[in-house]
């Protein structure tokens, strides 16, 4: 795992062979949890106002802010226990279908998915770095937009700088490069204007979205 981030090549030239998975996952989807002391009270506590059932009536509330905060924090961690696997699989997925399908690729989908865990590490390594800070500072984020404090928070360009994450583009960049050795026919360039190519996209609309 440490050679996701020291020699990525040497490491995904070896799951031409062997495909491992599991461990790079686990440790994603514990840190995934882990981050989850950083959601500030107030996010559990705001979905308490005008509580109403599923009829629509009001109903009380009569947990204190605490107990409501802890069991908040306690059903985070366990639905990112169940995203990291799902988002996962999903991204293991979505390399499969675009290089296959449309790259005519001939890697298997164990081949995506070691690739996709590994890669994977880079957002996890990023959460571990910034979870001491996100502590004081629930608002932190490590966007472009951390870069641009001139730019008015309502314009679109800032919106659009606030969905290009950093470590989603060294993540992004990694998984180019895997594709790229696992499926000879398929350059890093190519591989990674692609992906790269779909998130910025996405973020644009993201942005345009939110005006």
């Amino acid at each position: 795992m440490l050679n996701t981030f020291v020699a990525p090549r040497g490491l995904f030239e070896e799951f031409r062979t062997h495909t491992p998975w599991l461990g790079a996952l686990a440790i994603a989807t514990l840190v995934a949890m882990l981050a989850t002391v950083t959601i500030p009270d107030s996010f559990f506590l705001e979905q308490t106002r005008n509580p109403t059932n599923r009829l629509g009536k009001p109903v009380t509330v009569t947990s204190d802010p605490a107990t409501i905060a802890r069991w908040g924090r306690i059903l985070a961690a366990f639905s990112a226990a169940i995203l990291q696997p799902m988002i996962t699989l999903g991204l293991a997925g979505l390399l499969a279908l675009l290089f296959e399908a449309l790259m005519r690729g001939q890697a298997r989908f164990a081949q995506y998915l070691a690739i996709t865990t590994h890669a994977l590490l880079v957002p996890t390594l990023g959460a571990l770095l910034l979870l001491p800070f996100r502590i004081a500072n629930p608002e932190l984020e490590s966007s472009l937009a951390l870069f641009t404090p001139f730019l008015s928070a309502d314009s679109w360009l800032y919106r659009f700088l606030a969905t290009v994450d950093l470590f989603s583009l060294w993540t992004l960049l990694l998984l180019g490069l895997g594709v790229s050795i696992v499926n000879r026919g398929v350059t890093w360039g190519r591989a990674a204007t692609m992906l790269l190519g779909i998130y910025l996209v996405l973020g644009m609309g993201t942005a345009a979205l939110g005006n």
